[in-house]
C-alpha cells in the first residue's frame, strides 16, 4: 500500500516521454550474424524524467570561466524492461518547443519505485558554460 503511494508520487514527476528501440541479431543464409536495429520502438511514449548531472571542469588559462560537463540521466518506471545498449529517444516540451535527445542506455539501476539509467549520447558537447563574478 505504501509502495503504491510512493510509486504514484514519483511517477507524477515523469513529465517527459521516451521511445526505446532494441537491437537484435539476425543470421544470414551464409551463417554470419548481423546486429540489426528496428525502426519500430520496443516501448513507445513511455513517461519518464530526464535530468542533467553536471561535473565542473575548469578552462585552462582563465579561472573566471568554468565548463560544466553534463551527463543525461533518465528516470522511468520499473515496468519498462530497459537493457544496456538500447537506443533511447527522450522528448521534452520546453516552453512550447519540443526538444529531443537521442542516445544509448547504460546499465539500469533498478529501485523499488523507479529505475535510473545514464544516457550515453554520441554528442560530447553537452556542456553548459558559466561565468563567475568576482
Amino acid at each position: 500500500m505504501l509502495y503504491t503511494h510512493i510509486k504514484d508520487v514519483v511517477e507524477k514527476h515523469f513529465t517527459d516521454s521516451c521511445d526505446v528501440y532494441r537491437s537484435f541479431d539476425a543470421i544470414d543464409t551464409d551463417g554470419t550474424v548481423n546486429n540489426l536495429s528496428s525502426d519500430i520502438p520496443t516501448y513507445a511514449a513511455v513517461p519518464c524524467r530526464m535530468s542533467f548531472k553536471s561535473s565542473d571542469t575548469a578552462i585552462s588559462g582563465n579561472a573566471m570561466y568554468e565548463n560544466e560537463a553534463l551527463t543525461l540521466v533518465v528516470y522511468c518506471s520499473v515496468e519498462v524492461d530497459l537493457l544496456k545498449g538500447d537506443r533511447m529517444v527522450v522528448t521534452r516540451d520546453v516552453d512550447g518547443s519540443v526538444v529531443t535527445y537521442e542516445g544509448i542506455v547504460g546499465r539500469p539501476d533498478i529501485f523499488q519505485c523507479y529505475q535510473r539509467v545514464i544516457f550515453e549520447s554520441g554528442r560530447k558537447d553537452y556542456t553548459r558554460r558559466r561565468i563567475f563574478e568576482r
